[in-house]
């Protein structure tokens, strides 16, 4: 039976060979990843191009989408230096992403953001009957927690 998602976690120490090697598992349990969640303590630029060019090398970036942050959590483990965190999602799964500065009003950017979702789901995956079902989302923002609650509920 296929795989349809994968996670796995690696340490950073050599960034163009551990992206080689993150590709390759992703290439051999996945496929053709439609979407590649990236989460990672490495905040050095040019160590995360050598990754990238390392996984690029087994499987398109085309779906990747991520984050930093100054540590990881996962399970009962945390990293905290030069540590990645990776989801990827098989060619089956449908996605879409959105990215949107929240200034003054929380709550706006939230309904830009929904909307922008909805336009790009109905533009890429014509075949889906109803953008109204539920589907799983993951948020990345530079938290300020009194915007919290007000995108998170417009969303």
């Amino acid at each position: 039976m296929r795989l349809h998602k994968m996670y796995t976690q690696k340490k950073i120490k050599n960034p163009y060979e551990d992206g080689l090697k993150i590709g390759a598992e992703i290439k051999r349990k996945i496929g053709r990843p439609s979407l590649i969640i990236f989460i990672t303590s490495v905040f050095d630029r040019e160590k995360l191009k050598m990754v990238f060019k390392g996984m690029e090398k087994h499987i398109s970036l085309d779906g990747l989408i991520g984050c930093s942050a100054g540590g990881t959590f996962i399970g009962y483990e945390y990293i905290k230096k030069d540590g990645a965190l990776i989801l990827a999602f098989d060619r089956h799964f449908k996605y879409a992403t959105a990215f949107k500065r929240i200034d003054d009003n929380p709550e706006d950017a939230g309904k830009a953001i929904v909307s922008e979702i909805k336009n790009t789901l109905r533009k890429r995956y014509i075949s889906l009957d109803m953008i109204e079902d539920k589907f799983l989302g993951f948020v990345f923002y530079d938290w300020y927690t009194d915007h919290e609650h007000e995108i998170l509920n417009v969303l």
